[in-house]
């Protein structure tokens, strides 16, 4: 009887350690789908001026970097600007209309990079990409970092270097 319960414990215990090397499916295309809505949500709340579904997704560490070499603020310092912009009147906000969008999801789908390339309402001759990072935070998409940038065609440069002076 001794023999039988160490041979079941011995069982057990190798049983116990034994690797699982079963690896979980991760469905891009699913994944992808879900962080794009999330991303134009934000959009429209930004153009309809909803402080609160434009910060809905944002994680409480989130890092917003504007196209200004000086414009890096924490989530309190966004949603504070923001809701300042959104209450002045001589502000307007449009729905971009994203030119061109990849989405990058990771291998084990807990965090995705968005690239989307647009026309901003305050330059529409020069496109602007907007980076996103997201990343999944108990179960739900959280946009991470959001990083603005103006992207002038390389023929452009010698233009706009010139310009400034």
């Amino acid at each position: 009887m001794k023999k039988m319960f160490l041979s079941i414990v011995a069982i057990l215990v190798i049983a116990g350690c034994k690797t699982n090397n079963q690896t979980k499916q991760v469905d891009f295309a699913a994944i992808k789908d879900t962080i794009a809505l999330i991303v134009d949500e934000n959009n429209k709340a930004a153009a309809n001026k909803d402080i609160e579904a434009c910060f809905r997704d944002y994680s409480d560490e989130c890092l917003t970097i504007g196209t200004d070499p000086g414009e890096f603020w924490s989530f309190k310092e966004a949603r504070a600007m923001t809701k300042q912009m959104f209450t002045d009147t001589s502000h307007h906000f449009l729905l971009i209309k994203v030119e061109k969008r990849e989405i990058q999801v990771a291998p084990d789908g807990n965090s995705a990079v968005v690239i989307d390339q647009f026309y901003p309402f305050f330059s529409p001759k020069i496109l602007a990409r907007g980076t996103i990072y997201m990343v999944k935070i108990n179960n739900k998409w959280k946009i991470h970092l959001i990083s603005w940038a103006m992207i002038p065609k390389n023929e452009d440069l010698a233009k706009l270097n010139s310009a400034i002076k």
